[in-house]
């Protein structure tokens, strides 16, 4: 099944692309029809800012990797971070499908898997981080324009408070905190006892959830080894989401329609906080 694996994702794209023109064919004509009538520089213009805002991911992964000695070049990256985007659209797994992805890449390379995981979630933590900033700034922004909503502002903090959990999580691991160890596998195995009562199947969150604790001990290893790094990583980051809102402006203009700078980023906002 392993053997097939890469080319039934293949086929199921295919098939979900299919069914997606078939249903917006009209849709996307009148689209196209529109830009090209209007300017269609501009649409050539968002389509370079979205490629560059990929290139930045894939440097952010790449300087990643280099924080857990793993060496991958940008093509590599740029070529596995979209086909991971590409499978998380169709089945939604909260970028759970990226990290199989980069972690099968590391099997065919013979290296470890575990530091290829660790590897995409210290990228995941770096993401919330320059998204965080990203939303702080938005926020401080919309109320200076007297736009900040509560289907903005509700999210933004939510995902921020979780982006704050995540680190604390990683210090707390790095510190080894045998209170906080007691507490993680206290709710591990809380959480057996509750889906026990509902299914017979037998589901080892415990060993799942210490797992994923080892992975936040060592997500503080490599941070607090490389801090130079990470920085730079976050830096890349924030680069990414600087071209993708500007891609989202540019193709505003390419349909002749100018929108107002707090549109696009309380969009955008909402958008990367969900």
């Amino acid at each position: 099944m392993k053997k097939y694996f890469s080319s039934i994702v293949l086929i199921v794209i295919f098939v979900f692309f299919g069914f997606y023109l078939d249903k917006n064919l009209s849709i996307i004509m009148t689209t196209f029809g529109t830009t090209v009538s209007n300017m269609t520089l501009y649409f050539f213009l968002a389509a370079f800012l979205v490629f560059l805002s990929y290139y930045f991911v894939a440097k952010s992964y790449q300087v990643i990797f280099r924080m857990n000695k793993l060496k991958r070049s940008v093509k590599d990256l740029y070529r596995l971070h979209l086909a991971g985007m590409a499978v998380n659209v169709i089945v939604p797994t909260a970028g759970v499908s990226q990290a199989v992805i980069y972690a099968e890449d590391a099997a065919r390379r013979g290296e470890a898997k575990v530091q290829t995981i660790n590897s995409v979630i210290v990228k995941y933590i770096s993401d919330y981080t320059s998204i965080s900033i990203f939303l702080l700034f938005s926020l401080i922004y919309l109320y200076w324009v007297d736009s900040a909503t509560p289907h903005v502002v509700i999210p933004a903090l939510v995902f921020i408070l979780l982006t704050m959990g995540a680190y604390l999580l990683s210090y707390f691991a790095g510190k080894e905190s045998k209170r906080l160890e007691k507490i993680i596998l206290f709710l591990a195995h809380f959480l057996e006892r509750v889906v026990h009562r509902f299914s017979r199947r037998k589901f080892q969150i415990a060993d799942s959830i210490d797992r994923l604790y080892m992975n936040f001990k060592d997500v503080n290893r490599s941070i607090m080894e490389d801090p130079k790094d990470w920085f730079i990583a976050i830096g890349y980051a924030c680069l990414q989401h600087a071209f993708a809102i500007a891609s989202l402006y540019v193709i505003f203009l390419s349909l002749g329609y100018p929108p107002l700078i707090r549109e696009i980023v309380a969009t955008y906002a909402v958008g990367e906080a969900i």
